[in-house]
């Protein structure tokens, strides 16, 4: 029933949402030509600029108890 529910600020926010990830994966495209990196090389440097955001997201706003309760 909550799929029925279509307001402004979603539709708003789901745009917003395409065209900036449009956006990157077309920077990324052109910086990954100019740079001339092979397929591997341009997945595991964006990996690895992407792992300590993650980390530390993971950290502040996961549920770790249930994790290490197990």
């Amino acid at each position: 029933m909550n799929d029925l529910a279509f307001t402004a600020r979603g539709y708003c926010w789901m745009l917003a949402n395409c065209a900036t990830s449009a956006c990157y994966v077309l920077y990324m495209r052109l910086s990954i030509r100019k740079v001339e990196f092979a397929d591997f090389d341009s997945v595991y440097f964006n990996n690895m600029l992407a792992m300590p955001i993650m980390i530390v997201a993971s950290v502040f706003f996961d549920d770790w108890r249930d994790f290490a309760s197990h």
